[in-house]
């Protein structure tokens, strides 16, 4: 079986104008993926003869890809990173039976995605759909908060009659958005803002806020009331959610932080009171 994934490897390197190249290692049963800039339907016949994979290829599915591996991977993990290698140049996997269908994203969203479910949700860049139950939020409502936390490909939309939000696009993506669609959910009339950042880390400011709202908890000696406060790393956003007193001193805060760092040097002009200017240069 090595003899006949090399001697294939090696053919569709001669066969194909690109590089494509997998090396496999006898000892540790580990491959090293190295494509440079090669046909994207030669990349996906590689896959399924070191997989044992059936794909079924969209006629739009086209280009060119490029990978480069440094250090071996398991067999078990070629198939993620040609998820993900397909992700980037815009592709989705949707499994149909046996087979695996390769199409553009943007009409995956609308194929037989499998559908996940809070016990089972999937995971990585493959493409999959989850119907999330809203208990005291308006799913309704909750869609133009969610929708720009999602790609442009992606699916989402609201069921009014059963309150509940139907997300397609790559598991990694509806887990997060599962997750901060339950953190909105309240049963309370507390709000959510969405604050894009200009200037600063999504993720580093939000530590500093929840440094800052934890001492100040501390030295007040209140309970801590039940805010949320999340770092949306792809749009560099901050979402708060909670009442509008501390969603107003947050948002002070966040206007005071999200400054421009200038690298450049300034003068300052430092008046002496006793001491002489010239002695004391």
């Amino acid at each position: 079986m090595f003899r006949y994934l090399i001697t294939s490897l090696l053919l569709s390197l001669m066969l194909c104008s690109p590089q494509l190249f997998a090396e496999k290692s006898a000892e540790s049963q580990t491959m090293t993926l190295n494509l440079n800039n090669a046909d994207i339907r030669a990349f996906i016949s590689t896959v399924s003869e070191m997989t044992g994979k059936t794909f079924i290829i969209d006629p739009r599915v086209k280009g060119n890809v490029t990978v480069v591996s440094a250090a071996p991977v398991a067999p078990d993990s070629i198939y993620e990173i040609f998820v993900s290698v397909l992700k980037v140049h815009g592709y989705a996997v949707v499994p149909s039976g046996e087979a695996i269908k390769i199409l553009p994203q943007a009409y995956a969203s609308k194929d037989s995605a499998p559908l996940v479910s809070a016990r089972v949700t999937g995971n990585g860049d493959k493409l999959v759909t989850r119907v999330i139950k809203i208990h005291h939020a308006d799913a309704v409502q909750m869609v133009p908060i969610l929708r720009p936390l999602l790609p442009q490909q992606a699916h989402l939309a609201a069921h009014p009659v059963s309150n509940t939000l139907v997300v397609a696009d790559s598991a990694a993506n509806v887990n997060r958005v599962a997750e901060i669609a339950k953190r909105m959910d309240r049963p309370s009339d507390l709000d959510v803002d969405i604050i894009p950042l200009r200037h600063s880390q999504a993720s580093e400011l939000a530590e500093t806020l929840a440094s800052l709202v934890k001492k100040s908890t501390a030295k007040s000696g209140k309970a801590p009331v039940d805010n949320t406060l999340i770092a949306d790393v792809r749009t560099n956003s901050l979402i708060l959610g909670g009442d509008s007193g501390w969603r107003s001193s947050i948002r002070l805060l966040i206007a005071q932080l999200d400054r421009e760092v200038s690298n450049e040097g300034d003068t300052e002009v430092v008046p002496l009171r006793f001491a002489d200017a010239r002695e004391l240069l």
